[in-house]
């Protein structure tokens, strides 16, 4: 071999490279042969595995395939799996063919990854045709499309998250069809909209029949109320499958006309008040006109008061009276017996007999009095 030029060595026409194939080099380190350096055989694989140097670029390249080509328009294609133990870098497009593993990781992908803890920040949507298992978290600045099945055991931080067909488990299934099921608490710090044709419904279930289920309401990091079904945890007093709405502190309110118009209120004493609060401590306040279909029945012994109990009706059943003041006096008394004017007590309809001698307005009088049923006229003329 000796005078013989590399040049002129026979071309190789095996089919790959590997460990065994043994290939000819010059070490410029031994100038035992020549001042340039030693000539000395070397396998693939002391080639490949001591390279020391610069990194290597390919820049007229079209792609970079690792394995099995999987095809496509990516620069770098892997056709199997890639455990990298350092970071990779990739500006241009990627195909994986297997797995990707990065341990520790994190996967960073796209110009500005999201910052935080998550093992893997994207910066940009994210398309996956199958399957994603993440096993820590994960963070996208843009939206995340799963046509396949998509496990998080981590933290997911979205910008949008797709799946079809879906669905999407958050946490341990707590079972069911629904495309969206969540086996623990919710805490969103956006909106939470349901929009579709048709019926649009969130149902709130708790399997546990002693309890409630129900949906609570805060500001400031307070509890503000519920609105749910309550079987007497929610609500003293409450029976099952009943509706229970709660305030914590304040009012319950309802209202109209944009918020403009109260309707009902509910205040924290307990006091029912009807439209505008016409003031006061009573149980019952109406800020307007009452028109009833039927009739208002009373306690025993209650009042209907006119700015107290100085001018009232005071009704009692178990004496069949009814009782008119006015500047704290009796003015008017009815009850079984007849009627009582200014304090003195019921009588019963009086007969005025004797004789009128001809007396025109006395005789006029008890016509009168007769009429209004407050006498009977028994006298002669």
């Amino acid at each position: 071999m000796a005078g013989i030029k590399i040049s002129g060595l026979g071309a190789f026409a095996g089919l790959g490279v590997n460990q065994g194939t043994l290939l000819v080099m010059v070490d410029p380190t031994d100038t035992s042969m020549a001042p340039t350096g030693t000539t000395k055989r070397a396998t693939g694989a002391q080639v490949i595995g001591n390279y020391q140097g610069p990194s290597v670029a390919w820049p007229n390249a079209t792609a970079v395939v690792l394995g099995a080509d999987p095809g496509g328009p990516a620069l770098l294609r892997v056709g199997g799996a890639a455990n990298i133990g350092g970071a990779i870098t990739v500006a241009g497009a990627a195909s994986v063919g297997g797995q990707l593993t990065a341990n520790p990781g994190p996967v960073l992908i796209g110009p500005n990854p999201p910052s935080g803890a998550q093992v893997l920040r994207v910066d940009g949507a994210a398309n996956i045709g199958g399957a994603m298992t993440v096993a820590g978290a994960a963070a996208l600045n843009g939206g995340l499309s799963v046509t396949g099945n998509a496990s998080v055991t981590g933290t997911l931080t979205s910008g949008a998250l797709t799946t079809n067909p879906g669905p999407v488990v958050i946490g341990p299934d707590p079972g069911g069809t629904q495309i969206l099921r969540i086996g623990g608490p919710v805490n969103s710090s956006g909106n939470i909209q349901i929009s579709r044709p048709g019926l649009a419904l969130m149902t709130v279930t708790s399997s546990d029949a002693t309890n409630y289920a129900a949906i609570n309401f805060g500001l400031s990091s307070s509890s503000v109320g519920f609105i749910g079904a309550d079987n007497g945890s929610l609500i003293t007093g409450a029976s099952l499958n009943d509706l229970s709405i709660r305030a914590e502190t304040g009012s319950i309110r309802l209202a109209v006309n944009g918020g403009n118009t109260m309707g009902l209120q509910v205040a924290p004493s307990g006091a029912v008040i009807l439209g505008t609060d016409p003031g006061g401590t009573d149980r019952l306040r109406v800020g307007g006109a009452i028109r009833l279909s039927s009739y208002i029945q009373l306690v025993n012994g209650q009042q209907i008061q006119w700015d107290g109990p100085a001018n009232a009706i005071t009704g009692a059943g178990s004496t069949n009276a009814l009782i008119f003041y006015a500047a704290n006096t009796i003015r008017l008394w009815l009850n079984a017996t007849g009627v009582g004017f200014n304090g003195v007590g019921p009588i019963a309809r009086p007969a005025i007999t004797g004789s009128r001698a001809g007396n025109a307005a006395l005789a006029s009088l008890l016509t009168q009095l007769s009429a209004y049923g407050l006498i009977t006229d028994s006298t002669t003329a």
